[in-house]
């Protein structure tokens, strides 16, 4: 249980925050900055924690033209004193509305450039099969970060990945516009032997890359990621 006193702490920051220009993203940063390292723990309880605690954090950060590129370093600067991964994803256009129009595209290139500029060393750390981000580290620090290159589609080639969707869509891709409702196969009667078979037979006709996906739905992508899961 959170004692009142860091309640008190977290709710003030928080209100600070959403009040201000900054994204509601950076809210996530502050809380792990009060789980870590509010004044309200002693050195002793800290250290107690971060022996005892196997929690390994992933930070996600959208890089949203126009918002919150100016904090794209201070993220980054998370990773000094802390064990966490922070990682930023490229813009998709699953908002509900579809792709807006912005004066510059955040992509993989524009965010490592402008990352680079402020570090004069960086580790490329090596890629596991399948992952979703190219990850890096500055030495000397205790955490990491990586980059997700959702919008440019870089990391397909291995993709292995599926969704179901909140109303029981299969999507094969996270640009495709869904390949069969789940929930309507099993409310038909579907036994557990004729849904493996469907859900390996559908994996293996998973698109190439989420380019050609997009292509293949017939209509643009506009829904949000709340309704997609994830």
């Amino acid at each position: 249980m959170l004692s009142n006193q860091f309640k008190r702490y977290f709710y003030k920051k928080i209100i600070i925050k959403t009040n201000s220009k900054n994204t509601i993203l950076f809210i996530c940063a502050i809380l792990v900055n009060c789980v870590f390292s509010s004044t309200i723990y002693s050195q002793k309880e800290k250290q107690q924690f971060d022996e005892k605690s196997n929690l390994k954090l992933k930070l996600n950060v959208v890089v949203q033209s126009g918002f919150n590129t100016d904090e794209i370093i201070d993220f980054v600067e998370l990773s000094k004193n802390k064990d966490i991964a922070v990682r930023f994803i490229e813009e998709m256009p699953f908002n509900g509305k579809g792709q807006r129009n912005m004066e510059e595209v955040w992509n993989y290139t524009k965010i490592i450039n402008h990352i680079q500029q402020n570090y004069p060393e960086i580790t490329t750390l090596p890629v596991k099969q399948s992952s979703t981000s190219k990850n890096f580290k500055i030495p000397n620090y205790k955490g990491t970060f990586g980059i997700i290159p959702s919008f440019t589609r870089t990391i397909c080639n291995d993709c292995n990945r599926i969704r179901i969707t909140a109303t029981g869509m299969f999507k094969n891709c996270l640009f495709d516009g869904g390949v069969f409702n789940v929930r309507d196969f099993i409310r038909n009667g579907a036994s557990d032997d004729e849904l493996k078979e469907l859900f390996i037979s559908t994996v293996h006709k998973k698109p190439e890359n989420g380019l050609i996906a997009e292509a293949a739905r017939g209509n643009d992508v506009s829904e949000s990621m709340s309704t997609i899961g994830g």
